[in-house]
């Protein structure tokens, strides 16, 4: 299988997609298998996807080596074996979320990985190194999606390879200096290029992603802007993953991705509302946990039409819609509702000339296609007829699928907060930019811990408490230092899990920052994307000492 090598739009990636026939991203009619490809539950009963179970409770079985290899038993005075129990069943599930924000937050993401990973002798020194490793679930939503997605199909590479690439491999690294509309423009390495043969590039580039998109419009699917960002990776698909050998090894903790939805009565809504449902896909199903649907399909056969929990066809099922690409595009697609649908203008971008006429150009072409929704992803509605005056979406043909942060939950945590997945400790990664100065503010949190109580009460085990207002979060301090959420409490088992937050922060040494840069900057220099790697690293390692500048020294033993 083809390694992804990913970026948001990469001259590599064109060559991938114009080596393999643009068929490959057209979904396919099979037979339909026996077993039933949708399961139904109440928020009462419900239950776990049994082949994620079965993943869970075997990478469980295996983590008492790293948990030993992780905790300096000596220095803390535990006793592990007495801790963690028979087999290390009382060793702590958790789970770690990456937070959207463009590339920023993937840069986030990968950079605070990065502290938690015992393979950076950096981070094992500091005593963080070691928690990716004993980590249950990964759940990422926009950015973290990306860094999510390309850790599962590039078999799990410390992160400078996955971000920088390696010349011991063929991972070429995301290739952040690539401009992520017209790839081949300046700043992109390749050697003795010139404006022609640029303009040449990037008119191939274009061609290949719109032969793979017309072939999935041709074969009766609605398209949309969603499917020129996806097309790059065609063949490669999500439910794939149980075929590869990191699955299969459990090296991977069990990956989650997010989006959000607009129901088909709220047209041209961007930001959306708490109550609309909110999905995940994982390697074997897709659906939401939410009270009013609470349904999950089969995620190899998401482009099947449905009807009531059945194929509307019986005898001919879709395979091939659940491309990795679209999975995790569906997750990050800001830039969607950014893109004027008229004028083809990109805006808070600066868009140049040349970018709006591709994107006008893009556009018509997607409207002669398809009457798909441009700015959203369309998936055939696998839960039509599910739920009806319950579930918003039922009577609708199409689910308009956005980016997952589009609900202001911009930290993936509510899949790890599921009650049947009894996650015991989750870190929350923030590369969020809520203040002028472009640092996260906890304001993810805040919108988690509301939804909890007003739409997943039900569903969900219940948020850590929270200082009153997100204002007293920030005059406190928590916004910009890793801070323990729920030390405290009141029942045992505890009511709620122990989140611990880390930020994208300035450095604990008082230097200039370089990690707070613009969630619509789009092209990295080399030199940055690799200082910034390591500025999250340090951070994310060095905790803080109230009231003056340094890393404090315990921060590992605390954690």
């Amino acid at each position: 299988m083809a390694k992804v090598k990913l970026s948001s739009f990469l001259l590599s990636a064109a060559v991938l997609a114009s080596a393999q026939s643009p068929t490959t991203y057209a979904p396919a009619h099979v037979p339909c298998p026996s077993d039933s490809l949708l399961r139904v539950f109440t928020p009462a009963n419900q239950t776990l996807h049994p082949r994620e179970t079965e993943y869970v409770d075997a990478r469980l079985q295996d983590l008492p080596a790293a948990w030993n290899k992780w905790i300096d038993a000596d220095a803390l005075g535990y006793d592990l074996k007495s801790l963690g129990g028979d087999q290390g069943v009382n060793f702590p599930k958790v789970g770690i979320a990456l937070s959207g924000g463009g590339y920023r937050a993937a840069f986030v993401g990968a950079g605070v990985l990065s502290a938690l990973d015992s393979r950076y002798n950096q981070s094992t020194a500091a005593g963080t190194g070691g928690l990716l490793q004993v980590a249950s679930y990964l759940s990422g939503l926009s950015g973290g999606s990306w860094t999510l997605s390309s850790l599962i199909f590039n078999s799990m590479p410390t992160m400078h390879e996955l971000v920088l690439g390696s010349e011991d491999s063929d991972n070429a690294g995301w290739l952040a200096e690539a401009d992520i509309f017209t790839p081949a423009r300046a700043d992109f390495p390749v050697a003795g290029i010139n404006a022609s043969a640029a303009s040449s590039l990037d008119l191939s580039y274009y061609q290949a992603i719109l032969a793979a998109v017309q072939s999935k419009a041709q074969a009766g699917f609605n398209v949309s802007l969603t499917d020129v960002s996806s097309a790059h990776g065609a063949g490669t698909l999500w439910s794939s993953i149980p075929d590869l050998a990191s699955f299969q090894s459990r090296t991977l903790p069990y990956p989650i991705i997010l989006a959000d939805s607009r129901l088909a009565t709220q047209p041209n809504l961007h930001g959306v509302p708490e109550t609309n449902p909110v999905y995940e896909f994982t390697p074997f199903e897709m659906g939401s946990w939410d009270r009013n649907l609470s349904s999950f399909v089969n995620v190899k056969y998401i482009g099947t039409q449905f009807s009531g929990g059945k194929p509307v066809n019986a005898s001919s099922c879709v395979t091939g819609f659940d491309q990795a690409g679209i999975v995790f595009r569906t997750s990050s697609s800001l830039f969607n509702g950014l893109i004027n649908t008229t004028s083809g203008e990109v805006h808070g971008l600066g868009s140049s000339p040349t970018t709006a006429t591709v994107f006008k150009t893009m556009l018509r072409l997607l409207s002669s296609m398809s009457k798909g929704v441009l700015d959203v992803a369309n998936y055939p509605n696998p839960f039509r007829g599910i739920k009806p005056g319950q579930f918003q979406d039922s009577g609708a043909g199409e689910l308009q699928l956005i980016d997952g942060g589009m609900d202001d939950e911009v930290i993936p945590l509510s899949p790890l907060m599921v009650k049947a997945r009894a996650v015991d400790v989750i870190v929350a990664v923030d590369g969020g930019s809520d203040d002028s100065n472009r640092w996260p503010a906890g304001k993810s949190l805040y919108a988690t811990s509301k939804r909890s109580v007003s739409i997943t009460s039900e569903v969900d085990q219940a948020f850590p408490p929270l200082p009153s207002s997100q204002a007293d979060f920030v005059k406190m301090g928590l916004s910009q230092c890793p801070t323990f959420l729920g030390c405290d409490p009141k029942s045992s088992p505890p009511e709620f899990p122990l989140v611990v937050y880390i930020p994208n922060m300035p450095p604990v040494t008082g230097a200039d920052p370089l990690t707070n840069t613009d969630t619509l900057k789009v092209r990295y220099s080399t030199n940055h994307a690799s200082l910034f790697l390591d500025a999250v690293r340090e951070s994310a390692t060095s905790g803080f000492v109230p009231n003056k500048l340094g890393a404090d020294p315990n921060f590992g033993k605390c954690l």
